[in-house]
């Protein structure tokens, strides 16, 4: 094997509350440990988790989440298969940050939702524990909400609010906005998609 591309996580440290990040942090470890080149891409959040998201906040009225205050650097998977494809000959052992344009709050996403059901969809802050078991309640497996959770602490807690201009700098192509995501996808939003 000439070259390892690996797909793991933004910042997945010790102290990540991230549910799988230890799974992340052992695999890059592990890869380091062969000696064989390779490129780590730490994928933040997944733009695309967003539609679902705001296809509940529709339906809800409000955009319910576990994130505070914090950010994140929301990337669409897009961009992160252009940005793995543009790496896949790169020589020697790197570790690049994929990220969208910016880090965006719950607060910005909730103003595109309004955008786009055309009437005002709020952020509301809530617990985790107020999540988990809303999303249980809901028929999310308990795992499942365990992990989905784990990202909002992420968010409030700062370890997404990570942007880099890597996506530009391997593909040549600004990344997609998830303003811009949103909207280019309100179809999957509004559930008419």
């Amino acid at each position: 094997m000439s070259h390892i591309v690996y797909t793991s996580l933004t910042n997945p440290d010790e102290n990540s509350p991230i549910e799988f990040a230890a799974d992340h942090r052992e695999t890059e470890a592990l890869i380091t440990e062969t000696g064989i080149p390779h490129t780590i891409l730490r994928n933040c959040l997944y733009a695309d988790l967003l539609l679902m998201n705001g296809q509940q906040a529709l339906g809800a009225g409000a955009l319910y989440a576990a994130a505070g205050d914090g950010k994140a650097g929301y990337v669409t998977r897009a961009d992160c298969a252009r940005a793995a494809a543009a790496l896949l000959d790169e020589s020697g052992s790197t570790v690049r940050d994929v990220t969208g344009p910016e880090t965006v709050a719950q607060t910005e996403i909730a103003a595109t939702l309004s955008e786009i059901a055309g009437k005002e969809i709020p952020y509301v802050p809530i617990s985790r524990d107020a999540l988990m078991s809303a999303t249980v309640g809901n028929g999310l497996p308990e795992f499942m909400a365990d992990v989905f959770s784990s990202f909002d602490v992420a968010i409030a807690e700062g370890y997404l609010d990570v942007t880099t201009s890597d996506v530009e700098a391997s593909t040549g192509q600004k990344p997609q906005s998830v303003r811009d995501f949103l909207l280019a996808n309100t179809a999957a939003v509004t559930g008419q998609g």
